[in-house]
């Protein structure tokens, strides 16, 4: 089975969906290292990912307790982070944004997930799958339920603070990336608005997650996925932007299911 296949089971699933590969320039926003700290290379910083380990493999049994824990890790992250301008409402609504995201991916339920995306502004209408999109379905959930996940290293990143860039290129630390986003009628509220012009407040949540190799989807190797979100003050939520796929070049990146 192809790469391609995933692409095929996303437009089937929710819509118009683009899965497509991206590279954004971008500023860093972390702190400079002392002169005394010594500062790992592009490709090692790759192979620190690909040889880490998982904390967390969910099971039938756990799942549900697992994603409760995802969400919970998120939050005290972002409440470490403290990001300005994001109060504890903030913070609450986009762990979870975060959880019904991740949960999407390794537990998915389509009835489930249509209604956490709907209930994000996503215009599409709430009824029951047809057989091929039910079809296509099982075929997504038996690629990426229940894939192993690291939740003590989940990072927060802000990628866009009112249109500027703040992100640390993840190509310049040695990453080919990969972006899934959602076009057409199945677009989420602000995904045809530009995050400079338009000023976006854009946050990434980003763990690493055993994902399925391309072109050997049974296969499976340790990459971050970054879920993206934009905040909409009139709806005073976080809406899904973007998932990014970041991973060693060599391997490449697929779409995701969103």
């Amino acid at each position: 089975m192809k790469a391609k296949l995933i692409v095929a089971i996303l437009i089937a699933v929710v819509g118009v969906t683009l899965a497509v590969r991206t590279f954004w320039p971008a500023s860093s926003n972390r702190a400079k290292p002392a002169a005394s700290e010594e500062v790992s290379t592009p490709s090692e910083q790759v192979e620190d990912l690909l040889t880490g380990t998982y904390d967390t493999v969910p099971t039938e049994e756990t799942i549900e307790a697992d994603i409760r824990r995802a969400e919970a890790r998120a939050e005290s992250v972002l409440m470490a982070a403290r990001l300005p301008s994001m109060n504890a409402n903030q913070r609450a609504d986009l762990a979870d944004a975060f959880r019904e995201r991740l949960e999407s991916m390794i537990n998915p339920d389509y009835m489930r997930d249509l209604r956490a995306r709907v209930a994000r502004g996503q215009p599409v209408e709430i009824k029951e799958p047809t057989p091929e999109q039910l079809e296509q379905s099982k075929s997504w959930k038996e690629h990426f339920a229940l894939l192993p996940i690291d939740l003590q290293s989940l990072e927060v990143r802000p990628i866009y603070q009112r249109g500027a860039y703040v992100a640390e290129s993840m190509t310049a630390r040695g990453f080919a990336e990969g972006t899934t986003k959602l076009g057409g009628q199945a677009a989420f509220p602000m995904s045809d608005l530009d995050p400079v012009e338009d000023k976006l407040d854009i946050v990434e949540i980003m763990i690493p997650i055993a994902v399925p190799v391309p072109g050997k989807l049974k296969e499976k190797s340790r990459g971050y996925v970054g879920f993206q979100f934009v905040w909409n003050a009139q709806r005073k939520q976080w809406i899904p932007w973007a998932i990014k796929n970041y991973h060693d070049p060599e391997i490449g990146t697929i779409g995701l299911p969103f």
